[in-house]
């Protein structure tokens, strides 16, 4: 009898927990290369790599947080252990710069 609630507690503790993997798209659906996934609920991290994949310890109802620099960070609900998530872009507008040549003396 306690072998088997032994084998029921391991197989449970299976079923709840797994790998989030998935894939981070822009709206233009094109990858987002290296963005930052946290788990909020679990305190783990991953990287997406070339294609936008990542993969990461966790399960159906955690919390995660993507981040990209090009991108608006976004909070997502795990509803399922492997999803496609999508970010939207984010515009930065730089001011004029000029260049101009100069020479210094005593360098």
């Amino acid at each position: 009898m306690s072998k088997f609630l032994i084998i029921c507690f391991l197989f449970l503790g299976y079923l709840v927990s797994g790998q989030i993997t998935g894939y981070v798209n822009n709206e233009l659906n094109e990858s987002v290369e290296f963005a930052t996934i946290y788990n909020l609920s679990q305190k783990t991290s991953s990287i997406t790599d070339e294609a936008g994949f990542f993969k990461m310890n966790g399960r159906i109802g955690d919390s995660i947080t993507i981040q990209h620099v090009n991108c608006k960070t976004k909070e997502f609900l795990v509803a399922k252990l492997h999803n496609n998530y999508l970010l939207e872009q984010k515009f930065i507008s730089l001011n004029e710069i000029e260049v101009t040549a100069q020479y210094v003396r005593g360098l």
